[in-house]
C-alpha cells in the first residue's frame, strides 16, 4: 500500500499518547471569502518512523505453545507532521506530488491541487483545478472552471475565473482579475486593478486600471485606464496607455491619452504614435506621430518621419510630411508642409518642398514651392516659386510678372504653372 501524504488533523493519532493531534471537532464550518462556506477538515502531514519489532514464532505440540525462532523485523509508524490548511473531502489534495496546502490555504467544492503546487495561502473552489508548479499566495481566489499550471504564480488579492474557464500559466497579482475564457500565457503578467476577460489572451503586460477583452491579444503593454477589445492586436513593440480605447487593428507603435481606433484593419506601425484624442478607423496606416484631435480614416496614411496634428486624414489621403490642422482626403498626398487649415481633395500634391497654408487645393494641384492661394485643376506652383493668388488657368504665370492665369478658351480645362524665371 502506498504511504499516505497527509490525514485530516482530526483524525490524526499521536502515537505517543494515543490521543487525537488536536481535538478540532468533525469537521468544522469554514467561511472563504470567495466561495461559499462549507463543512471542513483541517490537514496535517504524515511523517513515517522506522521502528524494529520482534517477530517471534510459535508451534502448537500436545496442546502445549512452544517458542520457536525470534526474527526482528522493520515497520513504519505514522506520525503527526506539519499542520496545514483546511479542504473540504480528501479529493481536493492529491496525495501524489510534493503539492501542499499551508496554515491559511483553503480548497473546497470540486477544487483541486495536484503535482508541486504550493497554495500557501489563498482559496481554490468550485471546480478550479491548480496543477504543475504554480504557487499561490495572499488572499487570491481561483475558482469556475480555471486552470493555473505551469510556473504559474498568483499572488496579492487576485481573482481567477470566479466565473468562467480562464487558463493561467503565468503571472497575476494585486487585485486583478482573470476572468470568462481568458488566457495568461507563460511570459504574460497582469497585475493592479487590471481586469482580462472574455476570449482574450496575454503573452505580455497588462496592468493599472486597464481593461483587456473580448478576443484581443496582447503581446506588448496595456496599463493606465486603457481598453483593448474586440480583435485588437497589441504587438511585442506596442503600448497602449492613459485613456486609450483599442477596438480594432494592430498596435506596434504607442497609442496614448484618449486615443479612439475604433474600427477596420487599422495598423499602427512600430515608431508610430498617436496621442491625445486622436481618432482612428477603416483601412488607416500611422507610422509618424498622430496628435491632438487629428480624424485619420477609410484608407488614411501617415508615414514615418511625418508629423500630424488636428485636422483630418481621410480617403486615400496619405501624409508623409507635415500637417497642421488641415484636412487631406480623395487622393492627396503631403511630402511636404501644410498647415494653417485647408483642405486637400482629389489628386493634390505638396512635393518635398513644397509649403501650403490655409488655403483650399483640388484636382491635380501640385505644390512644389510655396503657396497660400487657392488652386484647382492641373495646377502648379514649382520649386522655389510663391504664389498668393487664386491659380486656376492655362497659362504660366511668371513669378513678378503681375498677369494672372486666364483660360484660352471655354472648354478648356485650367491648368496654370507659377514658377521662377531667371532673366539674362
Amino acid at each position: 500500500m502506498a504511504r499516505r501524504k497527509f490525514k485530516f488533523v482530526e483524525m490524526f493519532i499521536d502515537p505517543s499518547t494515543g490521543a487525537p493531534y488536536e481535538n478540532t471537532g468533525s469537521p468544522k464550518l469554514i467561511k472563504p471569502k470567495n466561495f461559499p462556506q462549507f463543512m471542513g477538515h483541517q490537514i496535517a502531514r504524515i511523517e513515517y518512523e522506522e521502528k524494529k519489532i520482534k517477530d517471534v514464532t510459535y508451534t502448537i505440540k500436545d496442546g502445549k505453545s512452544i517458542k520457536g525462532d525470534e526474527t526482528e523485523i522493520t515497520i513504519l509508524v505514522e506520525k503527526m507532521g506539519e499542520k496545514g490548511g483546511w479542504i473540504e473531502q480528501m479529493s481536493n489534495l492529491s496525495q501524489d506530488g510534493d503539492c501542499w496546502v499551508s496554515n491559511g490555504g483553503i480548497v473546497c467544492g470540486n477544487g483541486y491541487v495536484g503535482d508541486d503546487v504550493r497554495l500557501s495561502s489563498g482559496e481554490v473552489g468550485e471546480n478550479a483545478r491548480v496543477c504543475g508548479s504554480a504557487k499561490i499566495g495572499g488572499e487570491v481566489g481561483i475558482g469556475g472552471n480555471a486552470y493555473v499550471y505551469g510556473n504559474a504564480f498568483i499572488g496579492g488579492s487576485a481573482r481567477i475565473a470566479v466565473k468562467g474557464t480562464a487558463r493561467v500559466c503565468g503571472k497575476v497579482s494585486g487585485q486583478a482579475v482573470v476572468e470568462g475564457s481568458a488566457y495568461v500565457g507563460e511570459k504574460g503578467s497582469v497585475g493592479g486593478n487590471a481586469v482580462v476577460k472574455g476570449n482574450a489572451q496575454v503573452f505580455g503586460k497588462v496592468e493599472g486600471n486597464a481593461v483587456v477583452m473580448d478576443a484581443a491579444t496582447v503581446y506588448g503593454t496595456v496599463k493606465g485606464k486603457s481598453t483593448v477589445s474586440y480583435e485588437a492586436i497589441i504587438l511585442e513593440s506596442g503600448t497602449v496607455d492613459g485613456k486609450a480605447v483599442v477596438e480594432s487593428g494592430i498596435v506596434g507603435g504607442m497609442v496614448k491619452g484618449e486615443v479612439a481606433i475604433s474600427y477596420g484593419q487599422v495598423f499602427v506601425a512600430e515608431g508610430g504614435s498617436l496621442e491625445g484624442k486622436a481618432s482612428v478607423s477603416g483601412n488607416a496606416f500611422v507610422q509618424c506621430r498622430a496628435s491632438d484631435d487629428v480624424q485619420i480614416t477609410e484608407n488614411g496614411s501617415a508615414y514615418q518621419d511625418g508629423s500630424v496634428s488636428g485636422g483630418a486624414i481621410s480617403a486615400n489621403g496619405a501624409v508623409r510630411g507635415t500637417s497642421e490642422k488641415f484636412v487631406v482626403g480623395g487622393t492627396s498626398v503631403v511630402v511636404g508642409s501644410a498647415g494653417g487649415g485647408g483642405t486637400m481633395n482629389d489628386g493634390a500634391r505638396v512635393g518635398e518642398n513644397g509649403k501650403l497654408s490655409g488655403t483650399e487645393v483640388s484636382g491635380s494641384a501640385n505644390i512644389g514651392g510655396t503657396t497660400s492661394s487657392e488652386m484647382q485643376g492641373n495646377s502648379v506652383v514649382a520649386p522655389a516659386a510663391s504664389a498668393t493668388m487664386e491659380l486656376s488657368g492655362n497659362e504660366v504665370y511668371l513669378d513678378g510678372d503681375d498677369k494672372e492665369p486666364q483660360p484660352t478658351g471655354e472648354d478648356e480645362a485650367p491648368y496654370a504653372v507659377i514658377c521662377t524665371v531667371e532673366k539674362e
